[in-house]
């Protein structure tokens, strides 16, 4: 894997596919304060994933740093109907 990092900015309820297949995460950034929880998860679906983090609300812009490979995929579970959480997702 190179050092180029690439970004995915997510702004949707629900699920949110990063990436499939393996690579690496950066960081996470919350650009706005998260209303809801978000979930954080290595793989492709709720059946072969493996739970990496879990943020609850906050009423925080944050910067979470991971620096972790991921090996099947990587995906974000965030929002409910009607909220959605901002993000940034920094991985490659």
């Amino acid at each position: 894997m190179g050092n180029d990092c690439r970004f995915t900015y997510v702004e949707s309820e629900g699920t949110t596919t990063i990436k499939e297949g393996r690579g690496f995460l950066k960081s996470i950034v919350l650009t706005t304060p998260a209303a809801t929880p978000i979930e954080i998860y290595d793989g492709i679906d709720d059946g072969i994933a493996t739970k990496l983090a879990e943020f609850k609300a906050t009423s925080s812009q944050m910067t979470y740093e991971f620096n972790c490979i991921f090996a099947k995929g990587l995906y974000i579970k965030s929002g409910v109907p009607g909220i959605a959480n901002k993000l940034t997702v920094v991985w490659r």
